[in-house]
């Protein structure tokens, strides 16, 4: 029907219509495009259309949309008037149409508080959307964003923010605030490489630890702690080693054997991302050793992105026939990369992916892990 057409394609130009206003742009009239009605049509249904489409229409109405018609001659049934426009004059015709006077009252407000901030004009004029669905935030979003403004990289966690919004504002809403900041903060005062809110405007974080553990023994007498936990930040002064190995299995980083001039770092997966604010470690022997299943081999390319000095240790052939029972199913990865592999470790990789294959490193023994160390030239200080 008529009719029911013209109210959906008028719900569709709400949206356009809060761009408009958010630009300062004309808006009205504006006109509804529909399919023309034809004397061709079942008649019954077709005065039925005009009948119902009349009687909605401003006129009959104090207010809604402008029927203009254009008269028909017809053999069959003389001459008709059939609708030729369909529009809206104004914004009090169209609001009251769609029931949206209120809102459109209050997203006028809320863009009143927005252009305040000069450095948000631009940003309110493309994101209308935004706007409308944070109603009712604008007063405590603007009052980050002048903070913010005022004081770029304060160095401070959230919650020590002096703004006036509650403890949890700023954590609720990142993704609009993080929108509006990187319209008003000039690039100096944002870390562009950073996407976590409070790394990107330069806010103090709980940083992830890492868990080092040295093992020489005769390069820690005066060390009373030799396993240690720290935000990441602080690992960068602990004392650095020659070589570093990283595992992933917990029991292992804390049975690995005493090496000479080396420390063990505990992985955790995927984080070893982490482990590039450790200057120290571009400078070192790295030695990686992780499942040999295809997160494994992953993890090893990740690596290698980052240190590319990363060597692979018990993750070979030889070590996975070697404990053939342990061997079970592994998940099916859906991303496959081995462009840091060497062939080697190409030829594993591709053959344990295809059949689904895990041997997990906490199936290896500790006498054959020693074993392998000491043929590796690995001097073992216990």
């Amino acid at each position: 029907m008529l009719y029911q057409t013209i109210q959906n394609k008028a719900q569709k130009l709400f949206l356009p219509y809060l761009k408009s206003i958010a630009r300062g742009e004309d808006f009205f009239p504006r006109d509804v495009p529909f399919k023309k009605l034809d004397l061709k049509q079942d008649y019954s249904c077709l005065r039925t259309e005009v009948a119902e489409l009349i009687k909605y229409a401003k006129g009959a109405r104090l207010s809604g949309y402008t029927v203009e018609f254009k008269k028909v001659l017809s053999r069959k049934y003389g001459e008709q008037s059939l609708p030729q426009r369909i529009y809206f004059e104004s914004q009090k015709d169209f609001c009251a149409f769609i029931d949206k006077t209120k809102e459109i009252q209050a997203f006028k407000q809320d863009i009143v508080l927005i252009c305040a901030f000069p450095l948000l004009d631009a940003w309110a004029g493309r994101n209308a959307r935004k706007i409308f669905e944070n109603h009712g935030q604008w007063e405590s979003l603007l009052k980050v964003v002048d903070y913010f403004i005022r004081h770029p990289k304060p160095y401070l966690y959230i919650r020590q923010l002096p703004i006036e919004v509650h403890t949890k504002f700023i954590e609720e809403h990142q993704g609009i605030l993080k929108n509006l900041l990187d319209a008003v903060l000039s690039e100096e005062n944002i870390c562009l490489g950073m996407t976590d809110f409070d790394q990107r405007y330069y806010l103090k974080y709980e940083e992830p630890l890492v868990r080092v553990r040295y093992l020489d023994r005769d390069l820690t007498e005066d060390m009373a702690i030799r396993d240690i936990s720290v935000p990441i930040s602080q690992v960068a002064k602990i004392p650095s080693r020659r070589r570093v190995f990283i595992v992933e299995n917990k029991m292992n980083f804390s049975t690995f054997p005493s090496v000479s001039d080396a420390v063990i770092i505990w992985g955790k997966g995927f984080s070893v991302s982490n482990l590039t604010y450790i200057p120290w470690l571009k400078d070192a022997e790295i030695i990686y050793w992780g499942d040999i299943d295809g997160h494994g081999f992953q993890i090893l390319s990740l690596a290698r992105i980052y240190f590319p000095q990363t060597q692979s240790f018990l993750m070979d052939r030889k070590t996975f026939d070697h404990y053939k029972k342990y061997i079970v199913k592994a998940t099916e990865i859906k991303i496959i990369s081995d462009e840091q592999l060497t062939e080697e470790e190409k030829k594993l990789f591709h053959y344990i992916t295809r059949h689904n294959l895990r041997l997990e490193q906490e199936k290896i023994e500790h006498a054959y892990l020693r074993q392998r160390l000491c043929c590796q030239n690995f001097h073992l200080t216990n």
